[in-house]
């Protein structure tokens, strides 16, 4: 469940989305950018996991977009993504 959608706070040509998964077990969820593509003509986004406050987690890298969709793994019940032109 997208529980944000925004502009981002400190990179304003990015979105931020914070996404929810209420178990209490690691689970794959499956992520359509279509709308996202569609609004801004970005074929190739660039999604990044970062911190909560919107900050660069170290050693992380870009999670593959395949098809207009990005697969994430959530070990917790809370992440949040920062999408951008690639």
């Amino acid at each position: 469940m997208i529980t944000v959608a925004k502009e981002g706070q400190f990179n304003q040509s990015a979105m931020i989305l914070r996404i929810y998964q209420p178990s209490n077990g690691s689970q794959q969820v499956t992520l359509s950018l279509a709308g996202y593509i569609q609004a801004t003509n970005n074929k190739n986004p660039q999604v990044m996991p970062v911190t909560a406050l919107e900050q660069a987690i170290p050693g992380v890298q870009p999670l593959p977009v395949s098809n207009g969709e990005v697969i994430i793994t959530m070990d917790r019940a809370l992440v949040t993504l920062e999408v951008s032109a690639g």
